[in-house]
């Protein structure tokens, strides 16, 4: 698939998700869809799953909110990324998985936006450092910020990187 396909079908997943913001808007919903992956396993949770954020293992969380996404990283997860043992590849591939299972993106999109936010979490190890009190952090992205994103696909994940290191900053769970 080019990235002129890649970038339509975003488009329109995008498109979507604004539907479904302004559905949550409407309906005053303030939560409706998450997902889980275990890093060690990569084996996805069910989409309605209530992780454990305080296991042993690493763990990453997508949730959709009306105002955007919230990727949270427990604790076991956000000190292995500080301490450079959390391998790049396979935090690519829990956040591909994760996005794909949360309905985020699929496909290509999922592993190439993985991979970029696996990359901006390993460039920003001083603000994670700071940002985590021992309970993990986490990554709000606004769909405003999401739709930035999404215009660096075509760039490739130097792009998409680039756009996360401007907007994108932990927050202490």
């Amino acid at each position: 698939m080019n990235n002129s396909n890649l970038l339509a079908q975003n488009t329109t997943q995008f498109e979507n998700n604004i539907g479904l913001l302004e559905n949550a808007i409407n309906s005053q919903a303030l939560e409706f869809d998450s997902a889980s992956v275990d890093v060690d396993s990569t084996n996805l949770l069910s989409a309605n799953a209530v992780p454990n954020l305080f296991n042993s293992s690493e763990a990453i969380i997508v949730k959709s909110h009306w105002w955007g996404i919230d990727i949270i990283l427990n604790e076991k997860l956000t000190t292995d990324i500080i301490a450079g043992t959390a391998a790049t590849g396979s935090v690519a591939t829990a956040l591909g998985a994760a996005l794909s299972v949360a309905g985020i993106v699929t496909g290509g999109v999922a592993t190439l936006i993985g991979a970029a936010l696996a990359a901006a979490f390993a460039l920003k190890v001083a603000e994670l450092k700071i940002a985590d009190n021992g309970k993990g952090v986490h990554f709000p992205i606004t769909w405003p910020q999401w739709g930035a994103l999404l215009a660096g696909v075509p760039a490739g994940v130097a792009g998409v990187v680039a756009a996360l290191l401007l907007f994108i900053h932990p927050l202490r769970n």
